[in-house]
C-alpha cells in the first residue's frame, strides 16, 4: 500500500494539491482500485487529506 501511495504522490498533478476535495477523490479511486485488484472486494474508503 505504501508503494501505491508513493506512486500517487510522485505522479500528482500540480493543480491538485490546491484542491483538497479533488485530491481526496483521486486518492480514494487509486486505493479502491488497488484493493479491488488484490482482494476482489470493493471497500468503503474515507480519506482525510490535510493540506497546510
Amino acid at each position: 500500500m505504501e508503494d501505491v501511495l508513493e506512486h500517487f504522490l510522485v505522479n500528482l498533478k500540480p493543480g491538485l494539491i490546491e484542491n483538497a476535495k479533488a485530491m481526496e477523490n483521486d486518492l480514494r479511486a487509486v486505493v479502491r482500485k488497488h484493493i479491488y485488484r488484490k482482494m476482489k472486494k470493493y471497500p468503503l474508503i474515507v480519506p482525510n487529506v490535510f493540506v497546510s
